[in-house]
């Protein structure tokens, strides 16, 4: 059996840090940002209309939930959404950043790393 080498193992970490990050990225968008839209909706106030299909108010709900005060200028309602958050939405918010922080800071240092 041939012997691991460090970039064998980088490669290890990195499909285990990439699945892990999908997992959270699923998690959070079927539990949190579906739940949220809902509450928003049955508010009477109207979602990022401009998000039909990219994606991006995943990321923005995620840092809503977790930072501790409201930006200026945002392209959501950040007071709606730290309104309608529960509990278990910042621990899926918390987890959905850290991975994905993971994930994207391994990636980077393997594109140093490896040559």
């Amino acid at each position: 059996m041939p012997e691991l080498t460090l970039i064998d193992y980088l490669y290890i970490v990195s499909v285990c840090a990439f699945f892990n990050w999908a997992i959270a990225t699923f998690i959070f968008n079927r539990i949190t940002v579906r739940f949220i839209d809902k509450s928003i909706k049955a508010a009477g106030e109207t979602c990022a209309e401009w998000d039909k299909g990219v994606g991006m108010r995943v990321v923005l709900y995620a840092m809503t939930i977790v930072q501790k005060k409201a930006q200026e200028v945002s392209l959501i309602n950040e007071d709606l959404v730290k309104k309608y958050a529960r509990k278990k939405d910042t621990t899926l918010a918390w987890y959905y950043c850290l991975s994905s922080v993971a994930f994207f800071a391994l990636m980077f240092s393997m594109y140093f790393i490896i040559e």
